[in-house]
């Protein structure tokens, strides 16, 4: 074990990073099963990539366990209840009990789809996170929000449910297309804008190349980016981690238009990929309110250039956009919340005025965006 993280979140969750961690000799993950019957959920992809190696691992330690995978291909558009219910019933035919746990290896959708079966499984189960993306490593394999895409909405369904550990092991990285890679870069780069400058810093600096290393273990800059946007999202969280308060959340940034980039597209753009549009986008309206400089707005997008994310969301009606914001001032209890760039890089207030985000705005900011593709 190389590390571990823990920040309180009103309970403890540990979160560890480990090096090879189904590597036989490590007994990290055989000392977290210990006794108990454990269900590893694995999507097709894990299934393929990784699948003999977690079937070693459970032989080599005699652990009482049953790899399932569920039927779901990468993607939104899987993260269904269909897909809960799936895990469900693999439960009910293994045999778990309410001590035993079940184990998500996989992507964020693997870790969503796990974290609310788990929450819904005899009325709840433990549930272990092993994320295998760059995007389940800095967001859905350490927090405690699950949920589901509906006809209705995407994540309309879901409920809070601590994982009773995280474990982060970024050799999983290194099967992953770059494609993958950015959506990852997405949520990083999220901490960057307004929780901590120096993962910004560290992404203009040497983004390109982690991209291209595909995020080496070995690689100093990799270990930092990855711990400071765990550390920060962790702390960031820790603030109200059910969300019975005040719904301004630093960590929404890049979260407000998204959600309609994604369902309006069929899920065809990817969360990450949403999540950069609006990152883009809500740059462009902090320079227009004076939040942030012209300097500091070309900055930031020259870097989401030369990273590849992506800015462009003229695809989207102006009149799209402000049904986005009407959509997130209901999921924000009644107040928009924006959360924005403000003075400095790596710091945010949040823009309550929903009125003043008029067509002309929003329009203009897609005259800039252009210039950036």
């Amino acid at each position: 074990m190389d590390d571990d993280t823990q920040v309180s979140l009103g309970r403890t969750h540990p979160i560890h990073t480990i090096e090879d961690l189904l590597n036989p000799s490590d007994h990290t993950l055989a000392n977290c099963i210990s006794t108990r019957k454990a269900m590893i959920v694995v999507s097709p992809t894990v299934r393929r990539s990784f699948g003999e190696s977690i079937d070693t691992y459970l032989d080599e330690h005699n652990l009482r366990c049953s790899v399932r995978q569920i039927d779901a291909p990468s993607g939104e558009s899987s993260k269904t209840m269909d897909q809960v219910i799936q895990v469900l019933e693999h439960g009910a035919d293994f045999g778990l009990r309410r001590r035993d746990v079940i184990i998500a290896v996989g992507g964020g959708i693997c870790c969503d789809l796990v974290g609310l079966a788990a929450t819904l499984y005899r009325r709840g189960v433990p549930h272990v996170k092993i994320p295998t993306t760059l995007l389940g490593i800095v967001d859905a394999g350490i927090g405690i929000k699950n949920g589901v895409n509906t006809t209705f909405g995407k994540n309309k369904v879901g409920a809070f449910r601590q994982p009773e550990a995280t474990f982060i092991d970024a050799m999983f990285l290194e099967t992953l297309p770059k494609s993958e890679l950015l959506n990852g870069i997405a949520e990083i780069m999220k901490m960057g804008l307004v929780v901590d400058r120096a993962i910004f810093e560290i992404l203009r600096s040497d983004g390109a190349c982690l991209i291209a290393q595909r995020f080496m273990p070995t690689s100093a800059a990799a270990k930092d980016l990855i711990n400071r946007s765990i550390v920060g999202m962790q702390i960031e969280l820790s603030k109200d981690p059910n969300e019975t308060g005040v719904l301004e959340r630093a960590v929404d940034f890049g979260h407000t238009f998204s959600p309609l980039f994604e369902t309006a597209s069929g899920y065809r753009i990817t969360h990450g990929e949403a999540v950069s549009m609006d990152m883009a986008l809500s740059i462009c309206i902090a320079n227009k309110l004076q939040w942030i400089s012209d300097e500091q707005r070309h900055t930031v997008l020259k870097t989401f250039r030369a990273l590849g994310l992506r800015t462009d969301c003229a695809d989207f009606s102006v009149d799209q956009r402000l049904e986005a914001l009407r959509e997130a001032t209901c999921h924000r209890a009644g107040a928009l919340a924006l959360p924005l760039p403000f003075g400095e890089i790596g710091s945010c207030r949040f823009f309550m005025d929903r009125a003043t985000l008029s067509p002309q705005m929003l329009a203009e900011c897609d005259a800039v965006l252009r210039a950036y593709q």
